[in-house]
């Protein structure tokens, strides 16, 4: 797949999460699953201004963080805490397609990263768009 990576200079964003580690194999059932943990308080608690669910990767052992946008900082309820995505200068590339290859493009961004000789700060993350029905019936 070809990815169009660039360079974005990003404000932090505030989220309502939750913490977790996990295995590259359990990405697939702790992400899904975290995000429904923080919907659940955000509906149970009647937040308004929730926006995409977000992955947010701070080191290569998998210590993440996993919820939701917010417009204004999270003040927190139980597990879902308030967090924020870092600010500043971002390598950015959009993945339309399988989940199953979405490591791909982490990989075009990292490999871009290293042809234009940026270093790596370490946090990564992913935004997940609101799924559109058209996506069920094309590929």
């Amino acid at each position: 797949m070809e990815y169009d990576v660039r360079l974005e200079h990003l404000s932090s964003r505030p989220l309502a999460v939750v913490r977790r580690r996990a295995s590259f194999q359990d990405l697939a059932t702790v992400v899904p699953d975290a995000c429904g943990m923080v919907w659940g308080v955000v509906r149970e608690q009647k937040i308004a201004g929730a926006g995409r669910h977000v992955a947010l990767y701070w080191d290569d052992e998998i210590n993440l963080e996993v919820g939701v946008e917010f417009d204004a900082p999270f003040a927190g309820h139980g597990d879902v805490v308030g967090s924020a995505t870092p600010a500043g200068a971002v390598a950015t590339a959009g993945h339309f397609g399988p989940i199953g290859q979405l490591h791909e493009a982490h990989q075009a961004t990292r490999a871009w990263c290293a042809n234009y000789a940026y270093t790596l700060a370490g946090p990564n993350w992913e935004i997940y768009g609101h799924w559109v029905d058209e996506w069920n019936t094309d590929e």
